[in-house]
């Protein structure tokens, strides 16, 4: 991971291999990061993504395997 610390915040990039959440959780536990918001986009391989099913109350995960899928929009937020 490479990151630059700017005015209100950070711009990182992601190094091939790097699995995206457990690499942003550690690079906010590193900077003592509490609170914020998450904007991206970029590309990657062996997608697993999940959903909350209102029926069951629960997520559930759907995994595709593969290379070169592009994410077009990542967002999110940073809590405690």
């Amino acid at each position: 991971m490479k990151s630059k610390k700017l005015n209100n915040g950070y711009i990182i990039k992601l190094e091939k291999g790097e699995e995206i959440i457990f690499a942003l959780t550690k690079f906010c536990e590193d900077n003592d990061i509490k609170s914020g918001s998450i904007a991206g986009g970029g590309g990657t391989d062996d997608v697993s993504l999940k959903y909350y099913d209102l029926a069951k109350g629960d997520y559930i995960s759907k995994k595709f395997g593969g290379k070169n899928y592009e994410i077009i929009s990542l967002n999110g937020n940073i809590s405690l």
